[in-house]
Order: structure tokens, then C-alpha cells, then sequence
């Protein structure tokens, strides 16, 4: 199931920098505030926050090798946090805490930093098989319980064949015991989501997209006071 839906990407950064955050937090917000929604719908939303697994770029200003230069980090997303302006201050704390926790090992990284030559998709693919069929997952939870990840891309505008492009929105992987991934593609002053879930676990995965919107309204609201007081002469 593969839904997609846009933000503006310059609000989305002012609301990073009034947080005292990075761009990857409000979208880390986001992504915690929507599932929080569906779950809240079905009443499962448990009292212990979900987990996301996060890609982190390991490649330094002015690398151009074309490979994958990529570490991950497992944070918390505050789903068990009602207030939208407390829940963006936890994640906050939690990524700032656990990228720290991730460098002692980054430097194993530049050694399979060529995965994706080898397949890395399919890879990904057949471990979660070997977890699921293994019965592994009975005794062992997966790490994460979703992923969230945040792509830069291009500022100026782009065209194929004198067409416009409108929208990069992204189609990521989901897994057994992951079936959640919402990637994010920036072009031009928009963030571009990319939803996409296994289908026997969401079957309209829409109406995520669907809530993305209000979402990212009630958090800008929550911040709207520190916002006109900044703005103030």
C-alpha cells in the first residue's frame, strides 16, 4: 500500500530552528504525531512509545564517490506523549542522544559502506524472512517498530523533456516486523512523503497521509505564541 502527500519545507525548517531542533526532528514529530492518530482510531495505541529505525548520511560536505555513505540509529518517537509541543522536545532529546550513542560505531562503517553493490535491498528482504519463518520473532521483537527517513534533494526545479516536475515522492522498503516506512524527498520548498506499508498490516495507508496535514497544523499551533513573540518587534 503506497500513499504520498507534500508540506511546505521552509515552515517545516523555522519550526526545526524555533525547537531548537534539526528538520529530521519535525519530520521524526510528524511521523510519531500520525501514527499516534491511527492507532488512537483502533485503540491500540500502547502506553509505551514506538521505536523508529532512522538512516543517518555519513557523508562529509564535499564527498562525491558515488556510493551509499549510511549509519542507522534506533530512537524513540514520543508516541506515549499527548502534547504536540512536549512530544517534538522528547524526540529532540532522544535523537540528540542517540546519534551520540552511534559514534563510537561509525567508524566500522566506510568497510560496508559498498553494500548496496551487493544488493542490500534483497538482502534486507532475506534476513526478514530468516526472522519471521525462523520463529526468531517470538522470543526477539524487532529492534524498531518503524522507519523515518529524510532524503535531501534538489532546491531548483527540475524537468523531463520540457515537462515539470511537480512531486519526488519516495517508495521505500517495509519488512516483517517493519511494515511501516515513511521517507521524506525535499525539492524546491516542499517535503515530499512516501508512505508505504504492507498491505495485510494497513491496507489504505491514505489515511496516514490523509492525517499528515493536520498534524504538522497542530504542531505549528502548539509553537504559534513562541512564534509571534519572536516576530514582534
Amino acid at each position: 500500500s503506497f500513499a504520498g502527500v507534500s508540506i511546505s519545507l521552509s515552515r517545516s525548517k523555522a519550526l526545526a530552528k524555533l525547537a531548537g531542533g534539526k528538520l529530521n526532528d519535525v519530520v521524526l514529530a510528524l511521523a510519531s504525531g500520525v501514527v499516534r492518530r491511527y492507532l488512537q482510531q483502533y485503540g491500540t495505541l500502547p502506553a509505551k512509545s514506538l521505536t523508529a529505525a532512522v538512516p543517518i548520511s555519513l557523508r562529509e560536505e564535499g564527498n562525491t564517490e558515488a556510493n551509499n555513505q549510511v549509519f542507522g540509529m534506533i530512537c524513540s518517537i514520543a508516541t506515549n506523549i499527548d502534547d504536540p509541543k512536549a512530544r517534538l522536545e522528547a524526540i529532540i532529546a532522544q535523537s540528540t542522544k542517540s546519534k551520540e550513542m552511534s559514534h563510537p560505531l561509525r567508524a566500522f562503517m566506510p568497510q560496508v559502506s559498498n553494500l548496496s553493490m551487493l544488493g542490500a535491498p534483497i538482502l534486507v528482504q532475506i534476513l526478514a524472512l530468516l526472522y519471521s519463518r525462523s520463529s526468531l520473532s517470538d522470543v526477539l521483537p524487532p529492534a524498531a517498530n518503524i522507519t523515518v527517513s529524510n532524503v535531501p534533494g534538489p532546491r531548483q526545479t527540475l524537468y523531463a523533456a520540457g515537462a515539470e516536475l511537480l512531486h519526488i515522492f519516495p517508495v521505500s522498503i517495509s519488512t516483517h516486523g517493519i511494515a511501516l516506512n515513511i521517507t521524506v524527498q525535499s525539492y524546491r520548498d516542499q517535503l515530499d512523503f512516501g508512505f508505504i506499508a504492507g498491505a495485510n498490516v494497513i491496507p489504505h495507508v491514505q489515511v496516514l497521509c490523509d492525517m499528515l496535514p493536520r498534524e504538522f497544523a497542530d504542531l505549528e499551533a502548539a509553537w504559534r505564541k513562541m512564534i509571534a513573540q519572536i516576530q514582534l518587534p
